[in-house]
């Protein structure tokens, strides 16, 4: 059975830069959302840009060709809610905007970020992180009193996908078969959107 959404959604996936917002972003892909411009990671560059730069006539635009090709759609990017005021001020431009935001162990955020920088450390990472979960978590305050949100832990999903996934599905009012979803979580990891 094909999964099907009934509902005109916008759904923004955001959390942690290497918190576990692509592995979230699969999930959904899976059950059949869309993520328009999005490149292997799924995340939409442009959007991200328009709302860093306020440039909200492009953004408008660009949100409304969205809604006009799917019935409903994506937009992933980590670092959204790293920017509370500027995501406030973008939220009104979206007709149906939903949110998961993916929470992920700062810990091992950190030293997976610091395998990806050399010339960083630990305690800076975490510093670093402190600093955006400040943010994240004004962000969501506000989030929370627009639109629906729906808090996911990346620890949960890679060891509950079946569980998990039926959160998901079910806060986004999906109908059909999760196996697909499921299939693309292992124990402890995730499995890649395949490229063309």
């Amino acid at each position: 059975m094909l999964n099907t959404c009934t509902n005109n959604l916008q759904i923004i996936v955001t959390g942690s830069q290497r918190g576990g917002t692509t592995a979230t972003a699969v999930v959904i892909r899976s059950l059949g959302i869309a993520f328009p411009n999005g490149d292997d990671l799924h995340e939409d560059a442009m959007l991200f840009a328009n709302m860093i730069d306020e440039n909200w006539d492009e953004m408008k635009s660009t949100i409304a060709s969205y809604n006009n090709a799917h019935m409903a759609w994506g937009w992933k990017y980590p670092s959204i809610t790293r920017f509370p005021t500027k995501l406030a001020a973008a939220l009104p431009l979206f007709s149906n905007p939903v949110i998961i935001h993916v929470w992920r162990d700062v810990f091992s955020v950190a030293t997976h970020r610091m395998k990806h920088n050399q010339e960083t450390s630990l305690n800076q990472e975490l510093k670093r992180l402190q600093k955006e979960l400040e943010n994240q978590i004004a962000s969501i305050e506000h989030c929370e009193t627009v639109c629906p949100v729906l808090h996911v832990s990346y620890e949960k999903l890679i060891t509950y996908p079946v569980e998990q996934v039926l959160r998901i599905q079910s806060f986004l009012k999906i109908q059909g078969d999760i196996s697909n979803a499921v299939s693309y979580i292992k124990p402890g990891q995730y499995q890649s959107w395949p490229t063309k």
